[in-house]
């Protein structure tokens, strides 16, 4: 961010942050150096693609939100791993906000890109933008906090000191990262990963907010159905490959008259109603008119 920048502009750009670190840090009692390395994370995974993945996180429960730091922290861990990472890895949650496709090899992949990535988040947002977000003593004493085991006694470095790194974009500002590093850590798999699964299977408020928040409720002519497979094969060839998944609720006398199609994400809506409340168009001939789903 840039230096110029006042102390309390700085606070308000990062207002989504500070709620989910605030949340962590507070309301979950968890390590905040940790949860610092994990939102940097996740504001990585933004940046690089995923646009407005950690405001997705705002609605969610506690339950659901202390899943997901747990989750991410066993990607950090993994990060420092030599060679390929396990096969049964799997990141069923940060899926569930992004894509159905998503995966921890492309965390893998770009481990480099993301370790830069989380530092600067570090080293430019964290020291300004959570100053005054102090736990209360309690959680930082040394025991396990809910999934996250104390920072002094079980984090290991996934990235040693470095003497320069090179500029990086980060929210559309430009961050010089200095050679200043404390080393990420995480906790170690085998006692975070279980209750990540376990988490993953109660909470069902994450499926519901990320395929509602990225939802377009599209109607049919009466007497002029569409497929799914021509819906999907018009979206495609007109946008590209931007669905994520198309329901349609069948009945056994007459073919549906409406649909909900999820798409990637945020920006994917904006370039298919290209800035209006309601679009038509052709399939195959047939009108099909599509706006945002609301869910009532």
């Amino acid at each position: 961010m840039a230096s110029w920048l006042g102390l309390e502009k700085f606070k308000e750009f990062h207002k989504i942050d500070r709620k989910i670190y605030a949340r962590l840090v507070i309301d979950l009692g968890l390590d905040p150096n940790q949860c610092k390395k994990v939102l940097g994370f996740w504001n990585w995974l933004e940046s690089t693609r995923y646009g407005y993945f950690v405001n997705k996180m705002i609605p969610l429960p506690d339950k659901s939100l202390h899943a997901l730091a747990i989750e991410a922290s066993t990607c950090l861990f993994f990060l420092n791993k030599e060679g390929s990472p396990p096969p049964d890895m799997d990141v069923p949650l940060i899926r569930g906000l992004i894509s159905p496709d998503f995966s921890f090899g492309f965390i893998y992949e770009n481990r480099q890109r993301m370790i830069s990535g989380i530092q600067g988040f570090m080293e430019n947002v964290c020291e300004r933008a959570f100053s005054d977000i102090v736990p209360p003593k309690k959680s930082l004493q040394p025991q396990h906090q809910h999934g996250f085991l104390p920072h002094e006694r079980a984090f290991s470095d996934i990235v040693p000191p470095k003497k320069s790194l090179q500029p990086q974009h980060q929210h559309g500002f430009l961050h010089q990262f200095s050679n200043r590093h404390e080393g990420f850590h995480s906790v170690p798999p085998n006692s975070v990963q279980p209750l990540a699964l376990q988490a993953a299977r109660q909470p069902p408020e994450i499926l519901s907010v990320h395929s509602t928040d990225r939802s377009l409720f599209l109607t049919f002519s009466r007497g002029h159905h569409v497929t799914k497979e021509e819906l999907k094969e018009h979206i495609i060839r007109k946008f590209g490959n931007c669905i994520e998944s198309v329901f349609m609720k069948a009945h056994p006398q007459f073919p549906p008259l409406f649909a909900r199609m999820v798409v990637h994400s945020h920006s994917d809506i904006e370039r298919i109603l290209g800035g209006n409340e309601t679009v038509g168009f052709l399939v195959n001939g047939k009108q099909v008119r599509a706006r945002r789903f609301v869910l009532k």
